[in-house]
């Protein structure tokens, strides 16, 4: 028996989304790209979670869906972020509804929000365990994206790269009157 699982909410990119990023990202020698199948944006890390616990969540999830509108953030460029290893971003500029989704997310969990401020929201495109020369963006890179939807995945551990299964979605309902 499982021990738990690795939980976290994001907004998965469509398949035009996925494949504009494969076709306007060149990596240099020495990146690791992160699959497709695996790119979006993280609006909430939850960690390791009793296995089916999200379950006890999916009520305060849609009742956070429910009082956010869809929005969309802007100004994205490709990145290097260097952490515990090194990473190529899609990043956008920080936007107070993003903020505030996350901080909503973090108390359906139960858990504190990321402390760090400003909130970068990105797109992990690539990773690397050395020093690799910049990746380069072609012309049509996307710049912005539509947050609109929570999808809840499950990292599953796989041969040298995780599979993310999605396990529920709700969209943002909130409307603007």
């Amino acid at each position: 028996m499982s021990a738990g699982e690795r939980l976290f909410v994001a907004q998965a990119l469509t398949a035009v989304q996925r494949d504009t990023l494969q076709r306007d990202l060149a990596l240099p020698t020495g990146w690791r790209p992160v699959p497709p199948a695996n790119w979006h944006l993280t609006l909430f890390f939850a960690g390791t979670m009793p296995t089916d616990g999200w379950r006890d969540r999916a009520t305060a999830l849609a009742t956070v869906a429910a009082q956010h509108m869809p929005f969309e953030v802007t100004d994205a460029g490709l990145e290097v972020v260097i952490g515990r290893d090194r990473m190529v971003w899609l990043r956008f500029a920080p936007h107070p509804a993003f903020d505030a989704l996350h901080r909503d997310l973090a108390a359906a969990f139960e858990l504190p929000p990321d402390p760090r401020s400003p909130h970068w929201p990105h797109v992990t495109l690539a990773r690397s365990r050395q020093e690799a020369k910049p990746p380069v963006a072609g012309p049509d890179l996307p710049t912005s994206m539509s947050i609109h939807e929570l999808t809840l995945f499950r990292s599953e551990p796989g041969d040298g790269q995780p599979r993310y299964v999605p396990l529920a979605r709700y969209p943002l309902q909130k409307s603007s009157s």
